[in-house]
């Protein structure tokens, strides 16, 4: 009788473990594969779950961290744990730095589970991409707008500005005065030049109210970073700048070639304006499961931080003979392929202008 209980009781024993591991397995397998980051410590603060998606926030993996302090991986989120905080699912932006110059935006919440060791979760979400579209949205909401008010101001302004050329013109070719030629001919020459300025500046308002529709066709996204770098050899060599190409093959990507191309050119030269003396001109091009990411960095004297919120708005320039319209078209044609452009800058260090494409 004894025998037959104890083969029962093994027998359960062994069915208790198996549904044990199989429970353990499938936790594991669910925590691995959540999309928000998971991460586990104990009271004082020692890490014993960090998941995948904790990895790809926090660019560290869970041989790194398990069995590390919480402090290590983010002081501020050590400074939550110390605060013993008696609110549960509380939520707040944290910036963690990643790279050399990057931060990304961190969607945090956190609950203890008071049952056993008296443990914390964290769940984190990373936010920054999210933040990036809708900030982009704004903006272009925003361009749209002064798009309409702009070409309604350069239709007004064209006409006139036709007739004083054709005056110009006729003025120079037609007419001959009797003393002072030589200053009146320098004066119709300045009428000329600047009315042809002026109907730069009016074609330019014109083109960003009234985009072209985008022509996407399949296109060697390696070859067109390289096409739109050659375009740019006269400057840097004249600068004593030196490019760095930090890119292979990116493959085929449907895009309007000539649109982006002119978008990427805008940033190269604003990167190059940036470093009169002299300085490195880095191009990283890379791909992942979300799309295509192309990096513009400069190594020039940076945007005071004042500045920073200032650069895509329509008509904002730093420069004297800038109509700030650069930055606002290299925004539109990325949004208009569905991705969105950032800034990162940092005084007397340098520049990075992101690109996105999905």
């Amino acid at each position: 009788m004894i025998s037959f209980t104890l083969i029962l009781l093994n027998q359960n024993y062994s069915l208790l473990s198996n549904a044990y591991e199989r429970i353990k397995t499938y936790t594991g397998t669910v925590l691995e594969n959540i999309a928000d980051g998971i991460i586990v410590v104990s009271k004082k603060g020692i890490i014993s779950v960090f998941n995948k998606a904790a990895e790809q926030v926090f660019r560290k993996s869970s041989q790194q961290m398990i069995g590390k302090s919480l402090d290590e991986l983010n002081p501020d989120m050590m400074k939550i744990l110390n605060d013993n905080f008696t609110q549960t699912n509380q939520e707040l932006t944290l910036k963690i730095p990643v790279e050399t110059d990057r931060t990304r935006l961190i969607s945090l919440r956190f609950s203890k589970i008071t049952e056993g060791n008296d443990s914390t979760i964290f769940v984190v979400r990373d936010m920054t991409e999210i933040k990036l579209m809708e900030e982009n949205i704004k903006r272009t909401e925003q361009l749209t707008a002064m798009g309409k008010l702009a070409s309604a101001v350069a239709h007004e302004v064209r006409n006139p500005l036709n007739a004083i050329s054709i005056i110009g013109q006729r003025l120079g070719r037609e007419f001959k005065p009797a003393q002072r030629e030589e200053e009146y001919s320098k004066l119709v020459d300045l009428v000329k030049s600047e009315s042809l300025r002026l109907n730069g500046i009016v074609e330019e308002f014109l083109k960003f109210a009234r985009p072209p529709r985008l022509n996407r066709q399949p296109t060697d996204m390696a070859q067109l970073l390289n096409e739109t770098i050659a375009m740019i050899e006269v400057q840097t060599r004249d600068h004593n700048i030196e490019v760095k190409k930090i890119y292979s093959d990116l493959g085929y990507w449907t895009v309007d070639r000539e649109q982006l191309k002119q978008a990427l050119l805008n940033l190269f030269l604003n990167g190059i304006e940036a470093m009169p003396k002299g300085g490195i001109l880095s191009i990283k091009g890379y791909v992942n499961e979300n799309g295509l990411y192309i990096d513009i960095s400069d190594t020039g004297k940076g945007i005071p931080e004042e500045d920073q919120n200032r650069i895509f708005d329509l008509y904002f320039t730093t420069k004297e003979t800038g109509t700030g319209l650069g930055l606002s078209i290299v925004q539109r044609i990325i949004m208009e392929h569905g991705g969105w452009v950032r800034m990162d800058s940092i005084l007397d260090r340098g520049t990075t202008f992101s690109i996105y494409i999905p």
